[in-house]
């Protein structure tokens, strides 16, 4: 965590002559948490990262004045250039609805900063709540949270602010939140920013959904597959690119569909009492009746429900690498994620472990599997059967190590 009142607890250097910044100030950027600094050699003022989730691996400088950046060039195309861009051209385009919702009162605070521009980015922020909830009790754990995310927030928070900035203005600079934020946090006499660095584990993910991880002694169970219509079961192949731009999206999903159907008739030879299921956000193309469709044009409150009870009773869920697979796999007994040849280096980053799990290779072995997505559905269907058959017999072998075990999980 991070100090910012009574005192900012940030220390920095001029980019220029590394003579020691002087910090002034906060400003509440949106996804980025900023302190205001002055080099009083050069006499440039500064906005930088506070070195807080994504920032704890690259953090930037801005030169408002002069409009330069500083900062790692591996993450100045999508994470310092629209910092810089967003201080240098403030946004004013919507009007920010800022909701306070107060359940328990303290003078000292944790703020957890979930604002993102990506979904999974804002979940897994989001996700680092029962850390904090749980190890400093005696702080008022407060959540700056989108819309979105209001449905899961456990209880014992104290404060619940909600911002209604959509996910594609995330990266926008809206100094009407900065100063919201600021007129909230002069209540408090203590206040650290919470790094909640992008938290993808767990005790259990009922903490925040109300709905069970799924019991894999269950005699019924689905085998569910997560629809997406922008990221499709395929590798780019010449053929598939052709398609994409003659902008023959319906096409795509047709074959998608095709794809899917033809695995499940597969599954269904060897496993006949599982229930298919296709579920996830669109509702293009059509499945016969045999396949439980379980897919919605939106999410709300209720169908996100609705959906992770679906999760929960699925011993095991198919789908495209991407945050669509971060509930699910949250939820689910087994996962299989299938990875576009350009997301191998995000390997992981969609799936949700629980703390028990990742202190036993025997159970991530048996339960998390990546396959690149030309996998035919014929192989996929096979690989099914024997996980299916076999998951309850390996994982009793398999000796799971508790919380109490001498390995610890460092946060």
């Amino acid at each position: 965590m991070i100090k910012i009142k009574p005192n900012i607890e940030h220390k920095s250097v001029c980019p220029k002559c590394l003579s020691r910044l002087t910090i002034n100030d906060i400003l509440w950027q949106g996804i980025h948490v900023c302190a205001k600094s002055h080099c009083v050699k050069c006499k440039i003022d500064y906005i930088e990262d506070l070195k807080i989730a994504q920032a704890m691996l690259a953090d930037f400088k801005v030169d408002v004045n002069n409009k330069l950046l500083y900062g790692p060039e591996y993450s100045k195309s999508w994470f310092g250039k629209s910092l810089c861009e967003s201080l240098i051209n403030p946004s004013f385009d919507i009007n920010i609805e800022f909701t306070i919702e107060q359940i328990k009162s303290s003078r000292n605070a944790i703020i957890i900063n979930c604002i993102d521009f990506l979904y999974g980015h804002c979940l897994t922020k989001f996700l680092s709540t029962q850390y904090y909830l749980k190890n400093y009790p005696d702080f008022s754990i407060i959540l700056i949270i989108p819309k979105f995310l209001r449905w899961m927030v456990p209880d014992g928070v104290a404060e619940i602010w909600t911002v209604n900035i959509p996910l594609n203005k995330a990266l926008n600079y809206y100094p009407e939140l900065d100063k919201k934020i600021k007129e909230q946090c002069q209540r408090f006499n203590t206040i650290y920013v919470a790094k909640a660095f992008y938290f993808r584990q767990m005790s259990d993910i009922n903490f925040f959904t109300k709905i069970p991880r799924h019991n894999l002694k269950n005699k019924n169970y689905r085998l569910t597959f997560i629809w997406r219509e922008d990221r499709y079961w395929f590798r780019n192949t010449f053929p598939i690119l052709i398609l994409k731009r003659l902008k023959l999206h319906k096409l795509i999903l047709k074959l998608q569909n095709w794809k899917i159907k033809y695995l499940f008739k597969k599954i269904h030879e060897s496993l006949p009492d599982a229930k298919l299921t296709i579920a996830g956000l669109g509702q293009s193309t059509s499945f016969p009746s045999w396949i439980d469709d379980k897919r919605v044009v939106k999410f709300d409150k209720k169908t996100e429900r609705k959906i992770c009870k679906i999760y929960s009773k699925s011993r095991l869920v198919i789908g495209v690498h991407g945050s669509n697979m971060m509930l699910p796999s949250a939820h689910a007994g087994m996962v299989i994620d299938l990875m576009p040849d350009d997301r191998w280096s995000n390997l992981t980053q969609d799936v949700i472990y629980h703390n028990e799990e990742i202190l036993d290779y025997g159970i991530i072995t048996w339960k998390y599997h990546y396959f690149p997505i030309d996998i035919s559905s014929f192989s996929l269907a096979h690989i099914v059967k024997i996980l299916i058959t076999n998951i309850t017999g390996a994982l009793s072998r398999s000796k799971i190590m508790t919380p109490n075990s001498d390995k610890k999980i460092i946060y």
